[in-house]
């Protein structure tokens, strides 16, 4: 059974192709940067599985990272994925950031931080376990691992996560998850306030 997974939410494009019932990682590829991934992704995509030898159609589950991470980058992988398995009459799923990161990590038990603005994170404690996580906002991130912040921390290929135990238990509704108000609702919200 083959699952693709697609993640833009940090500072690069990435694919990842699995044999979910192996947890078995067949083939990735990371384009360097996200910025303008709205016009690269269908070409990135395309070459992906034209190099893997393996048509739209043979793929079974189709994933996207929906965040929390960049708010262009979420819509458009979300989007892209979106129409291909429209187009395939197929079933698309979502996948957080923050659980992709948990299960790259193979630890029993982790804490994940993922930036959101100034000292606001969105953090989730996993204990795999006992089959338990939490989610809370903090503005300290002491001893957490850190996910796709921006030019301080490293990028991680999320999309790989597909190929690990448990991510199926983590799959959700394929909708941007916005833990924050974006900077532009903010605005919005301020301008309709002094009306």
């Amino acid at each position: 059974m083959l699952s693709l997974c697609a993640d833009s939410s940090g500072s690069a494009l990435s694919f990842s192709l699995a044999d979910i019932e192996a947890h078995r990682l067949i083939k990735t590829v990371e384009q360097p940067s996200a910025k303008g991934s709205d016009g690269v992704f269908f070409p990135v995509l395309a070459d992906f599985l034209k190099n893997a030898h393996i048509l739209p159609q043979e793929i079974d589950r189709w994933i996207a990272v929906v965040g929390p991470g960049s708010f262009t980058g979420i819509r458009i992988c979300i989007s892209g994925l979106a129409a291909v398995t429209m187009a395939l009459g197929k079933e698309l799923y979502g996948l957080s950031a923050l659980d992709a990161a948990a299960l790259l990590t193979s630890l029993e038990k982790v804490s994940v931080a993922a930036r959101l603005r100034l000292d606001e994170y969105a953090c989730r404690d996993y204990d795999f376990k006992n089959g338990h996580s939490e989610v809370y906002l903090t503005g300290k991130i002491g001893g957490l691992i850190s996910v796709n912040n921006g030019a301080d921390s490293a990028y991680t290929n999320l999309s790989a996560a597909v190929a690990k135990q448990g991510c199926k238990e983590f799959l959700r509704e394929p909708e941007p998850l916005y833990v924050l108000p974006s900077q532009a609702e903010i605005n919005f919200d301020k301008k309709s306030f002094h009306r």
